[in-house]
C-alpha cells in the first residue's frame, strides 16, 4: 500500500470549513477512485497546518491520482481559497501498520 501525504498551511479562521469540505466532499470523491483504501485528516490548530493522508492499494493507484491528475487538481482547486501556502505532496510506502 502507498499513502499520499499532503501537508498544507490553512487559514486559521477557516479550519472547521476545511475539515467539513474534506469530510463531505473530498473523501466521497476519493472513494470513487480505483484503489482507494482509507483516509485521515490531521489538523494542528495552533500552527494552522493540515495533513491529509490517503492510502491506496498500490503505487500505480497512488500515482494515477497524484499530482498532475485531474482528480487531484480538482481537489486542490476546491481547497485553494483556504490554503495560505503551497501544499507539500509526498508518496510513501506503508511499510507496517498496527
Amino acid at each position: 500500500m502507498y499513502t499520499r501525504m499532503i501537508t498544507v498551511p490553512v487559514a486559521k479562521d477557516q479550519i472547521d470549513e476545511v475539515v467539513r469540505i474534506w469530510r463531505d466532499e473530498a473523501i466521497p470523491a476519493a472513494r470513487l477512485q480505483p484503489g482507494f483504501v482509507e483516509a485521515r485528516l490531521l489538523i494542528d490548530r495552533q500552527t494552522a497546518r493540515g495533513v491529509s493522508m490517503l492510502t491506496w492499494q498500490s503505487a500505480a493507484h497512488a500515482n494515477a491520482t497524484g499530482p498532475g491528475s485531474e482528480y487531484l487538481q480538482q481537489v486542490f482547486a476546491r481547497f485553494a481559497a483556504y490554503f495560505t501556502g503551497p501544499p507539500l505532496v509526498e508518496h510513501l510506502e506503508v511499510a507496517a501498520q498496527g
